[in-house]
């Protein structure tokens, strides 16, 4: 919070901080003079409160702004304590010598206060220990408040950096799969050139509607699900022409599952490792399955084939790895990659949280 921003709370507390202290001054007089059996009213007892705390009050901001100032910092400590010194005499003698003749006014015999009285209340009664107190209070206060603007301030600074440090590698991450998927494409479509260049021509026509969808620039790394989907059926597009009636697509996402986000770019690289490494190196093809489903607040995001099986000794590539690299930089330990065998297949399932945006 700037000191700006702050300031209407802070004249809100000063306001009700010395109407507090005005109150209390003029019970503790009151009570005092009915315990001495002296005349006393409230409208009296409240007036010399008013003398007492007014001029307190009136000096307050400009304390805090010298404060600011001259906060006895290395090199500036001699400086600051001759600024504070002069001040602090400059309002404190007419401070007292309005409370003085305040209660010369209301209990006076009209006669006046001597000079010489003047000076002895000022200067040599507990008024100027008082006084310096109270002007160390506000002092205090105000580098209490210096300090925590400036904590808050670098703690602030702080978790800006380390978004914009998360989100520069999430885009350096998200940069890494758009090569290797293009690498692995190019590669399926160059195989066919010679073998079918009808459909080599439309895998590359294909490829251009994604590249236009995939390289544009995304206003954030997160999108909702069904652009996520859209992104995943131009990529489906492409290698179902590659792999022509050897490779059925089913999808089950509920309608309202549509609108959670999710990262961009997420489900690809799961797809692509099924249909190179599941279903490519089987003659017959097989199943391509995308479902999404929700479970305790949580979103599980499932891309299934029944392709060749999962084996102990088979690596992670870098599809997986880098896509497991994203949701740890995007959700800490909120967010998970399972590869493991299922139903007769292999299922790649990750389990992030279930954050929805209207649409």
């Amino acid at each position: 919070m700037t000191a700006r921003r702050r300031a209407p709370t802070t004249v809100t507390l000063l306001t009700v901080a010395v109407a507090v202290l005005i109150i209390l001054s003029a019970m503790q007089l009151y009570v005092a003079r009915r315990a001495s059996h002296e005349s006393v009213t409230i409208s009296s007892v409240l007036l010399l409160g008013l003398a007492t705390w007014v001029g307190w009050a009136l000096a307050a901001p400009v304390i805090l702004a010298l404060g600011r100032r001259f906060d006895f910092r290395r090199g500036h400590r001699w400086t600051s304590a001759a600024v504070h010194a002069g001040f602090f005499v400059a309002c404190y003698v007419p401070i007292m010598a309005l409370v003085l003749f305040a209660g010369n006014a209301v209990w006076g015999d009209g006669r006046g206060i001597p000079f010489a009285a003047i000076v002895q209340q000022v200067f040599a009664s507990t008024r100027l220990q008082l006084g310096l107190l109270i002007y160390v209070v506000v002092f205090g206060l105000g580098r209490a408040m210096s300090i925590w603007d400036a904590l808050r301030e670098r703690e602030l600074q702080a978790s800006r950096l380390e978004a914009q440090a998360a989100e520069a590698r999430l885009q350096a991450l998200a940069a890494r799969l758009h090569p290797h998927f293009l690498f692995n494409t190019l590669h399926a479509i160059g195989a066919l050139v010679d073998e079918d260049p009808p459909r080599a021509r439309a895998m590359m026509a294909q490829l251009g509607e994604l590249l236009r969808d995939v390289l544009a620039e995304p206003a954030t790394q997160d999108i909702s699900l069904r652009e996520e989907i859209v992104l995943l059926r131009r990529y489906l597009d492409v290698e179902q022409i590659r792999f022509a009636d050897r490779l059925r697509v089913e999808q089950v996402v509920p309608l309202e599952l549509l609108a959670a986000r999710v990262p961009r770019f997420l489900l690809q690289p799961l797809a692509e490792n099924a249909l190179r490494h599941g279903i490519a190196p089987r003659a017959r093809g097989g199943v391509l399955r995308i479902t999404a489903r929700q479970s305790n607040g949580s979103l599980r995001l499932s891309v299934w084939n029944d392709g060749v099986p999962l084996t102990a000794e088979r690596p992670e590539r870098l599809g997986l790895a880098t896509t497991r690299e994203r949701l740890a930089t995007r959700y800490g330990q909120a967010a998970n990659l399972q590869l493991r065998s299922a139903d007769g297949g292999v299922e790649a399932v990750i389990d992030l949280p279930l954050e929805v945006t209207a649409e």
